[in-house]
């Protein structure tokens, strides 16, 4: 049902997330690396890791305004 559907706009994909924080930032081990470790609250959805939108904001906010 569209319920239970995920705001998918609200969450990024480890892709996204690289996308989203540009080229050198942070690769893609080191994500997968920090979701395994508990430290970005992701949630598995099928294959995919989707990354919450609000954490990313928090964390990376100010890297977007440079």
């Amino acid at each position: 049902s569209l319920h239970d559907a995920l705001p998918i706009s609200k969450f990024l994909t480890i892709n996204q997330l690289l996308e989203f924080l540009g080229p050198n930032t942070i690769n893609r081990m080191t994500i997968y690396k920090q979701i395994w470790a508990g430290n970005i609250p992701a949630k598995k959805i099928g294959r995919k890791f989707l990354i919450p939108m609000k954490w990313i904001e928090k964390e990376f906010g100010e890297y977007n305004e440079q």
